[in-house]
Parts: C-alpha cells; structure tokens; sequence
C-alpha cells in the first residue's frame, strides 16, 4: 500500500513548481533534490502501472498534478480493497462513485462565510460518516417523518424521503448558489423564471412551472432553460447491473426527452443539470459550467486551472445533503425528547366523560420555553377547560419551582379528563372557550399509557 506522507509529498512538490521557482529564483538551486527523489522511487514502486516519469522533471510535470496522482491513488486503494477484503454490493458501488470525476471537488472549497461555503464540524462528520459508511441511523428505526419505512444505517432514505418539509432543499440550495455564481460572473439570469412550455398539457398538470434558471442569451441569442435534478447513484444497487455514474446520466436523458423538443419549439434551449450524491456531474452540467468557467477566467484577472466553479456547486451539493439529513436526526430527537401531543381530541360532553380521543400523536418541535400550541374544534370544553387548569397552575408552580408538583397534577388532570372521573358540573363554572393557547409539555405518550404507569420526564 502507497504511503499517504509519500502521496502528499509529492503531490505538493509537483503542484507548486512555479511558485518554488519564484521563491528560491535567487538561491542557485537547479534539479530536484534527494528527498524528492527517493519519494519518487517509493511511488512508482507502489504503482506500477502508473507513469511517473512526468513528475521528475517539472518541465514535463502535468498541469493538475495533485488531480492526476489522486486519481492513481484512489484507483489502486479500490482495487487493493477489493482483493484484501470481501466487500458488500454497496460498498463497492460506495467505492466505485467516490472515484467519478468532481466527487472531490467540495474539499477545495476555501471557506468563505459571505458565499455560504462553511458548515460546522457536526455536518463535515456527517458528510464524511455518509461517503465512508458509517453508520448514521440505528437499524430498523422506523423513519419519523413518512412513518412508511424503517431508516437505514447509512442515510440513503433520508437523503429522499418525500415527506420531509424541507424535501427539496438541496435542489433549492444548488440552484441558488448557481444563480449566484452567473450573476458573478456577469451572465445574466433569473431564478424561478416564469415559463408557460416546460409542462406538457395532456399531462393534466398546470403548464406555468417556471425554468429553475433562466439564462439570457446562452446561445445563439436564445434563452436558455436549465432544469437542475438531484439523484442517488446507490438506488440502481436494487437492480442486477450497477454502473458508476449511470443514475445521473439517466436523468439527463430523461429530462432531455421531457423537456427539449417544447423548449426547442418556443425558440429556447434547454439544459439539464444533473448531479448525484456524491457529487458527480453528468455531461451536459460538465459543458455548461465549464463555459461558466471560461467566462469568469475572461472577466477576471485570476489563475486559470482553478476550477472554483466546480468545487463551490460540488460542495453546495454536500451541504444541501447533510442538511435534509439533519431533519431527521432532529425529528428523532425531538421524538424522543419532548414527548408526543395529542391533536384533534373529540370529546363526548353529552355523556358527561371522554369516552373518545382520536390518537394522532405528532413530534413536537424543540423550543426554548418547553411550550406547544394545541389547537382544537368542534366539541372541546371539557379539554380546553382542563388544560386552561393546566397553564394556570404551571405558571403559579413555576415561581416556587415545584416540578415535582406539576407533573403530579398533571398526571391526576389527564388521567381525570380520560377516564371520564370528572363531571360537566365541575367544569362548567369556570368554562373558558379558546381556539388555541400554551401548555407545557411533560412527556406523556398516549400510546403507552394506563393506569398503572407513571408520568417520566
């Protein structure tokens, strides 16, 4: 196996050949020295197959020399992998997709708070825990969110669950950070930009969904509709035959064929951003932004080579991944945490007790003050008035910080109000009738409860 010291030596001695000369142009030092010589030696020992002559001599030194022996690298440790350990369906596939082409580009990243390139080092561990198979989720915890399937270790489901409010805030993210780097670049364009073509009418769907991106002028003085799209290489393992980088190109065909021929019609081009997990690039995103590329390169005076474009998408695309991640680990956080609340509770005041409560139970959401609004219809005294009981008492305990109290009484109210211990006449005296108001949450679930449970916090 390589050494990883060996590795970076020489990648770094390679990468920086102009400014070494810059810096010792007036020392008299000419050739290479022993250390990076005997590095050499140890390189091309661990691969063999790979032509390291180039980097003798930094005349013939590729341009990307870090790029091209990082590519020799990963390719002889997947191989190595391989033969040394006998790797699952998805950890190959896991392998075969970190190698793709721009897979790495978000490492580069220099961060810059201003341009949204920062995360915390909850999130890089995560990012890095999702590409080296570690585990995220316990096995078989069923997701709390769609509540339709259990989660998976590695995170695959969370990365697509439907359900999740903010489901699309990847695509989102992705495409404000591309808008972004047009409008810094100086090309014009426009978010969201209202179309009335992209959707076919026999469809039966509304034709006014706007272009995520509208680039005037792209080509041939023809506005240009770029259509972003986020996809999992690892849904294809469900299939025989998985193929690295297929799942993207997949999806540029397919929104090619849906989309181009109506964009054509109405005198517009159309582009279609694909990118999967990853971070791998289909063809068509390649072209664009390397064009985007050239054209920041002319505007400004900065070193061409430094493919900034690619690595602050690839990293937005990482960011926007960890982040639907992140909602669930709150939901099962907050699931487990503060508890559960009963919505949309039916009471039978005719009968004078509770003789039916609709079990809904909703994860509340974390807050600073242990606070939730419960919102209730139709036949709702006897409820409204118990936890209207509930508040007031909690605000007289809470001066003397009595919890001790307070989840007492708040055990003997529920129980009273379920159990039908209580009389309309009771309640009725002080009958107060609110559509919302503010209890506290003690953690009871009424999933669970009976009689002979007690109230935990």
């Amino acid at each position: 196996m390589v050494s990883h010291h060996t590795y970076a030596f020489v990648a770094s001695r390679a990468q920086s050949w102009a400014l070494q000369d810059h810096i010792l142009r007036s020392c008299g030092l000419d050739g290479l020295d022993s250390d990076y010589g005997c590095a050499l030696e140890r390189l091309q020992t661990s691969l063999p197959d790979f032509d390291i002559s180039g980097f003798s001599k930094k005349d013939t030194a590729p341009p990307k020399a870090q790029h091209v022996l990082a590519s020799a690298l990963f390719s002889r440790i997947g191989q190595s992998l391989e033969v040394r350990f006998d790797l699952s369906p998805r950890q190959k596939a896991v392998v075969a997709c970190l190698q793709a082409p721009r897979a790495q580009d978000f490492l580069t990243v220099i961060p810059i708070e201003g341009l949204g390139q920062h995360m915390s080092p909850l999130e890089y561990r995560a990012i890095l825990k999702y590409r080296l198979m570690i585990p995220l989720f316990p096995v078989d915890e069923p997701c709390p969110v769609c509540r339709k399937v259990c989660l998976d270790a590695f995170g695959d489901h969370a990365v697509h669950c439907k359900e999740l409010p903010g489901f699309k805030y990847r695509h989102d993210l992705v495409r404000d950070v591309l808008c972004d780097i047009l409008k810094r670049a100086g090309i014009s364009a426009k978010k969201e930009a209202p179309v009335n073509f992209l959707t076919d009418p026999l469809e039966g769907r509304s034709t006014l969904r706007p272009a995520d991106i509208l680039v005037f002028g792209w080509t041939g003085g023809k506005h240009a509709c770029v259509d972003l799209t986020g996809v999992s290489p690892l849904v294809a393992l469900r299939d025989n035959g998985f193929v690295a980088r297929q799942a993207a190109s997949k999806a540029e065909s397919c929104k090619i064929a849906k989309h181009e021929k109506a964009c054509l019609e109405n005198q517009h081009v159309f582009i279609p951003l694909a990118f999967d997990t990853f971070g791998f690039l289909a063809t068509e995103a390649v072209n664009f932004l390397t064009r985007v590329q050239r054209v920041i390169h002319s505007n400004v005076s900065t070193p061409k080579g430094q493919g900034f474009v690619f690595s602050r998408l690839g990293f937005a695309i990482q960011k926007g991944l960890i982040g639907q991640s992140d909602q669930l680990v709150s939901s099962l956080a907050m699931n487990s945490s503060c508890g559960n609340m009963i919505l949309g509770a039916k009471v039978d005041i005719y009968g004078l007790q509770c003789t039916d409560v609709r079990r809904r139970i909703w994860p509340l959401r974390r807050r600073k003050k242990k606070v939730a609004t419960v919102r209730l219809g139709g036949k709702r005294q006897l409820l409204v008035k118990t936890l209207r009981r509930i508040r007031m008492k909690w605000m007289k305990m809470k001066k003397a910080c009595s919890l001790k109290k307070l989840k007492e009484y708040y055990y003997s109210v529920l129980k009273d109000v379920i159990e039908g211990g209580g009389t309309f006449e009771t309640y009725q005296q002080r009958l107060i009738l609110e559509t919302s108001f503010a209890v506290p949450v003690m953690g009871l679930s009424f999933n669970t409860y009976h009689s002979s449970t007690h109230l935990h916090s």
